[in-house]
């Protein structure tokens, strides 16, 4: 999530603190320039993208954690037992009975809830 956002002269946002560090391994000329589409501009101070703050205040004030645990809460459709894994093959959760349609138990598209949680953040 941004930390401090800022919208540069393109329309792109970044975190201050990054494109400032992008700026300064760029050389210390007057022209700057985006680190996304490469457009030059002089360098000026930068003004915070308080829709931006707002936003990323307002998720980080979100606990995702519940979300993980309300996840591991959901029940198989089939066999009633806690929904522990998620099939990245079929794009479906599916408890420690039910083999990913047309694979093994030992598949390496069946993941744990929270590990999934995480690569999907």
């Amino acid at each position: 999530m941004y930390t401090e956002p800022v919208t540069l002269d393109c329309g792109h946002n970044f975190c201050k603190g990054c494109v400032l560090e992008w700026w300064d391994t760029g050389g210390t000329g007057a022209e700057v320039s985006c680190p996304q589409c490469g457009q030059c501009f002089p360098r000026r101070e930068l003004m915070p993208n308080q829709l931006l703050v707002t936003i990323v205040a307002s998720l980080r004030s979100l606990n995702l954690q519940d979300e993980v645990d309300g996840l591991g809460g959901q029940r198989c459709l089939l066999h009633g037992q806690p929904a522990r894994f998620f099939c990245s093959k079929d794009l479906r959760l599916v408890c420690p009975s039910c083999p990913p349609q047309g694979q093994d138990r030992g598949s390496s598209t069946l993941i744990a809830v929270e590990e999934a949680y995480t690569v999907c953040k």
